[in-house]
């Protein structure tokens, strides 16, 4: 099955979908690689966790440790590193 892209210039409002939103989904349904797709953001509020669990080869984590409240991230090995 393939997701039909919309292609319509149109980025919603903070309570509704636009087609900007429709055809991320559609592309991530379709499988291509949202990866490489950058969604621009003002913020991202991060909650404090105790350490995760490593990311699959290639990723790494980025969290909030509850420990000590520093902004770290978490690699594949398994090492985490202070990026504050």
């Amino acid at each position: 099955m393939v997701w039909k892209v919309i292609n319509i210039s149109d980025s919603g409002t903070s309570i509704k979908f636009g087609a900007d939103d429709l055809d991320k989904v559609n592309k991530q349904l379709s499988g291509i690689d949202m990866d490489l797709v950058k969604i621009p953001v003002n913020y991202v509020d991060l909650k404090a966790i105790a350490v995760p669990s490593s990311p699959s080869a290639g990723y790494v984590r980025l969290f909030v440790d509850t420990a000590d409240g520093k902004t770290k991230i978490k690699r594949s090995d398994g090492s985490v590193v202070l990026i504050e």
